[in-house]
């Protein structure tokens, strides 16, 4: 920034005064006093009397009015500006006008912020009677507006007087083309009683026998940002069901895999028999006799009998 008027640092009006400081000297080799008229080149930051380089006092008196008022303006000497090594834009004016650009563009940002929130408004108010259908093709020799009326009277039970329809219009999208099917009909409506009960009942399309009723799918004209709020808050509710789903299943017992029939033990079963004796065998020491015991028993009774036979 060009300074004018007095300096930042004093300078004595002495002999002592510090003179070899060339910062301080102008180019006529005098010393720059505090009360002399003079301007700092932004390039060398020398001091210049404005008589030695012919500078009105208009514009000197300019130059301090935007140094007091803290408006960056930018001086450079003769010298400077002969100097190509010199910028003619100094590093603290780019700065400087970087800041602005970035205050400029936040302020274009809130701008635009706002200008969109009021167009979304305007478009909300604009759609706020209007309905949306589809897979309602078009009938041959019939206009739009009485094909609507008559398919919500024969399907909904809902009468629709023409004076209720301002408007009836088609959606020409470049996926309707493609996959042949019917564009979407938009209407607008000056009842809006009327187009709730519409909305209200649309659901019942789904109960009836026949597809080319039950494809037909009525809706709210919404804008872009509604119709993104409304994806989002579907696919939020559909993870919510399938994680319930999944925890319902962690929850229910789990069936056992049963046993290959090599691994099933068979089942023994003594009816064949009666009372299968259980036979043991033991050996004891009396004296200096040997004696084996056999000992029979009966699963029935519970008795014993045993026989001793001595071994020499």
């Amino acid at each position: 920034m060009a300074q004018s008027s007095k300096r930042k640092k004093n300078l004595k009006d002495s002999a002592d005064a510090p003179l070899a400081d060339h910062q301080y000297l102008c180019s006529c080799n005098n010393p720059v006093n505090d009360n002399d008229n003079a301007l700092a080149c932004d390039g060398c930051e020398r001091w210049y009397h404005i008589d030695c380089l012919k500078i009105s006092l208009e514009i000197y008196q300019a130059f301090g009015i935007l140094a007091e008022a803290k408006v960056h303006t930018n001086w450079l000497c003769p010298a400077c500006v002969a100097n190509p090594c010199v910028e003619k834009v100094p590093t603290r004016c780019l700065q400087m006008l970087s800041s602005r650009v970035d205050k400029m563009e936040h302020s274009l940002k809130d701008i635009k912020q706002q200008l969109e929130l009021a167009t979304e408004n305007l478009e909300r108010k604009k759609r706020k009677r209007n309905i949306i259908v589809k897979n309602l093709y078009p009938v041959d020799n019939v206009s739009d507006r009485d094909l609507f009326g008559k398919f919500i009277q024969d399907q909904l039970g809902i009468t629709i007087h023409p004076s209720n329809i301002d408007s009836v219009w088609r959606f020409k999208t470049g996926s309707v083309v493609n996959n042949n099917r019917a564009p979407i009909l938009g209407v607008s409506l000056n009842d809006f009683s009327l187009r709730s009960s519409i909305l209200f009942n649309a659901s019942k399309l789904m109960n009836s026998s026949d597809n080319n009723v039950k494809s037909v799918y009525i809706s709210k004209h919404l804008t872009l940002i509604q119709s993104q709020i409304a994806y989002e808050r579907r696919l939020q509710q559909r993870n919510r069901s399938q994680t319930q789903d999944q925890q319902q299943e962690s929850l229910l017992p789990t069936s056992k895999t049963p046993s290959t029939p090599s691994s099933i033990p068979k089942a023994v079963s003594y009816r064949s028999y009666s009372n299968p004796p259980i036979i043991r065998r033991s050996i004891r020491l009396s004296g200096n006799k040997q004696t084996i015991i056999n000992i029979n028993h009966q699963q029935s009774s519970g008795n014993q009998q045993s026989s001793g036979v001595p071994i020499e």
